[in-house]
Parts: C-alpha cells; sequence; structure tokens
C-alpha cells in the first residue's frame, strides 16, 4: 500500500555527485507551484500520509518548498525535507532559512553530508543545517554515503561502478531494494513522472490522476516492472535477449543498463530522459 510520497521539487542542484541517481545539476526543470498543489491534493486523495521534498537541491527553490510544507501541514501530512545544506553559510543564516517551514507544518530535515557532496566547506555548511534544524525542534537525520551502499544507477553508474568489485549478471535474479510488488514508497518528479525505482514508472499524472495509478495492477500491464519484480533485472537479459551477458557492480547496475537498451521500446514507463543522462539541447 503506497503510503509515502517523495516529491523531486527540480534537477537543479549545487552539486553534481557522482552518486546521484537523478543527474542532478546546476540546470533542470523544477516543479511548479501551481502543479506541486495539484499533486498534493491528489496525495491526499489517494491516502498519502507521509511526504519527502527533495530533488536536486529543494532549497533552491525555496517558495515552492515553503508553498510544499505548507499545504502538506494542511492536509496533515508528516513532511521531511531533504538537503545538502548549501543554504547554511552560518548559523544565523541557516536558522533564518528554517524558521519560516518550522512554522508551517510538521517537519522533519535530513541533511546529505559525504566526501562526495563537497570538501570541508560543504561539510561545514551542512554541520551548521543539522545544528539549526535540531535547535528547532526539527529532528534532523544525518545521511553519509559511503561506497559500499552505494546503488549503482544513474550517474553510480557511469562515474563509481568501475571502482568496486562486479558479479556476474546472471546473479542478479532480484530487486534487493524495492517492494515492487507492494510499493510503500513513490518518487514524483518535476515533470510529472510517478517513479518507484528511479527511471522506472508506472506512468505520468499528465491525463491521470495518482489514486488510478496507484490502484492499477501495473505489475500485470507493466512490461518491464512486472520482469524485474519476478525475475530481477537478469529476467531482463533473458527475455530481450539483451547483449549485456557481462559482469556488474551490483543488481542496479545491471538494471540501469538493461533500462538503457529498452528506453526507445518503452518511453512511457522508462523515462523521463534525464533520469538516464540524457540532456535537452
Amino acid at each position: 500500500m503506497l503510503d509515502s510520497l517523495h516529491f523531486l521539487l527540480t534537477y537543479q542542484c549545487s552539486g553534481e555527485c557522482p552518486h546521484c541517481f537523478v543527474w542532478a545539476g546546476p540546470v533542470g526543470p523544477t516543479m511548479s507551484s501551481s502543479d506541486l498543489e495539484y499533486y498534493l491534493g491528489q496525495a491526499a486523495r489517494a491516502g498519502i500520509r507521509d511526504v519527502a521534498f527533495e530533488g536536486g537541491e529543494p532549497f533552491l527553490v525555496y517558495p515552492t518548498l515553503a508553498h510544499g510544507v505548507r499545504l502538506a501541514g494542511g492536509h496533515d501530512m508528516r513532511v521531511t525535507v531533504v538537503t545538502n545544506g548549501v543554504w547554511a553559510v552560518s548559523m544565523d543564516e541557516a536558522e533564518r532559512w528554517l524558521t519560516p517551514l518550522a512554522e508551517l507544518g510538521r517537519l522533519n530535515i535530513a541533511v546529505s553530508t559525504d566526501d562526495y557532496h563537497g570538501g570541508p566547506e560543504q561539510a561545514r555548511r551542512a554541520e551548521n543545517a543539522a545544528r539549526a534544524a535540531e535547535g528547532l525542534g526539527l529532528d534532523p537525520v544525518i545521511f553519509r554515503t559511503e561506497l559500499e551502499n552505494v546503488m549503482f544507477r544513474g550517474r553510480a553508474a557511469e562515474e563509481l561502478a568501475d571502482g568496486v568489485p562486479h558479479g556476474s549478471w546472471d546473479e542478479y535474479d532480484e530487486c534487493p531494494h524495492e517492494s515492487l510488488t507492494n510499493p510503500s514508497r513513490a518518487h514524483l518528479d518535476a515533470l510529472g513522472y510517478l517513479h518507484l525505482c528511479q527511471g522506472l514508472c508506472p506512468g505520468r499524472m499528465d491525463g491521470t490522476t495518482l489514486p488510478s495509478l496507484v490502484e492499477t495492477d501495473f505489475l500485470a500491464e507493466h512490461p518491464v516492472l512486472g520482469l524485474i519484480a519476478a525475475e530481477g533485472p537478469a529476467g531482463l537479459v533473458r527475455s530481450f535477449d539483451l547483449p549485456l551477458r557481462g559482469s556488474y557492480a551490483d543488481a542496479c547496475h545491471l538494471c540501469y543498463r538493461a533500462r538503457e537498451l529498452l528506453r526507445s521500446r518503452f518511453p512511457d514507463y522508462l523515462g523521463p530522459d534525464r533520469m538516464y543522462g540524457v540532456f535537452d539541447g
């Protein structure tokens, strides 16, 4: 039962971290406030009780972020904001950014900080963000990525996969990270794509509603999701006779490579371009 929805408010970010699932960077599409209002209303109708606002870096679109926190509070939803803390140049600045959000709804802050997110200055800002959040009662959580915990999809498949041991493609006969048969969480991006895993979509919000997407038997209808749920990414290689019978960093790595090859056949289900490192222009 889907009960948590993560809003990817923007693909814009202050960094271009090598482990980023969504290929975030300085330029990218952003969700409009009107679309966010519509989506949150749909989420409430679907019974969603927990939402997260992330990106990219959601503080780069602060008015939209604040609007979302306020609307979610009106729907009595619990809210988490995921950030790298780049905006927290000092404790005073951190409190200035966070205090209005703390007054708008039931809010927690998750701060991503590690060697992939930048050097000492970025780490200092992340620490400011976490300390200010704690002072405001926002129950901060620190996310620290280590290479052994990376899932090798998105930019990580290109930039980090060669740095770890690989296993044979036919070992990856299940999805170890997402419960595709009974998902409790999904992501909704700035382009209206609903993702059960980044780049793996049961549909888009244009022309339909979130409740109808949630209630659809997408495993039966989706040409890729059902196979991954039943046989893992190795099932994609076998069923579509893909030229991927080599070695891979993990199941995500093989799945990502398989989906890259299948995108032209199933564009409605394997998108958007940005999730696969394809940029406009």
